[in-house]
């Protein structure tokens, strides 16, 4: 698709095209941008996934505006740290045992 507009609208009239030349596509977990635009449309069209997660890139981009919250230069790199090895951990009791710890 090429679009000069990126609005849930748009993004319909695409995903209902793909639709209609294979089926409706069923995730369990939809991964996007924060914009909620794609998402939007793709719960508008296809069948609601269980789970709605953001990309890692554009996670670690808000941290990083975040991050400059934080005034003290030792925290912001002792909190830098601990979120990229929590952010990094796939299984849940390690992730709950990691996050605890921290």
């Amino acid at each position: 698709m090429f679009s000069e507009k990126i609005d849930t609208n748009t993004f319909k009239i695409f995903f209902e095209k793909i639709k209609e030349a294979t089926c409706p596509i069923e995730t369990r977990t939809f991964m996007s941008d924060d914009y909620p635009a794609f998402y939007n449309a793709w719960i508008a069209i296809m069948p609601a996934p269980a789970n709605h997660i953001l990309c890692a890139w554009h996670v670690l981009h808000s941290w990083e505006r975040n991050f400059k919250l934080i005034r003290d230069n030792e925290l912001r790199e002792q909190v830098k740290q601990k979120l990229s090895v929590i952010m990094k951990i796939a299984e849940v009791s390690v992730f709950e045992v990691e996050y605890e710890r921290y």
